[in-house]
């Protein structure tokens, strides 16, 4: 007789930090989130602002279970206030048990 297939156990998550595999502002011009793509689950994500002169004039940090692959983090609302309209660079990377992944940067534009 046949014998019933076999049934694998589901894949663990990669262990180590949680690497940025993607990042994207939404929309951009003015965006209002990022869109990032992570490898693995993550403890947080956590942003930084740059001017141009990659002085850093913001960081925020999302504290929450994070799924891999897509998510969505809103950016902080009293952010934009205190920006003049220009070309600024958004840099993400995700924190795991303490550790930091890999990075990724993005431009984001605001014209408001």
């Amino acid at each position: 007789g046949a014998s019933p297939p076999e049934t694998l156990p589901p894949p663990l998550p990669p262990s180590g930090p949680a690497n940025i595999l993607a990042l994207f502002a939404v929309p951009n011009p003015d965006p209002s989130l990022v869109s990032v793509k992570l490898s693995g689950p993550a403890d947080a994500i956590e942003l930084r602002l740059y001017s141009r002169a990659m002085v850093c004039l913001h960081t925020y940090s999302a504290e929450q279970a994070w799924a891999q692959g897509w998510g969505q983090v809103p950016l902080p609302g009293h952010w934009r206030p205190e920006l003049a309209p220009g070309h600024y660079y958004l840099r993400a990377h995700a924190r795991r048990e303490g550790s930091r992944g890999k990075a990724q940067v993005t431009s984001v534009y605001f014209i408001k």
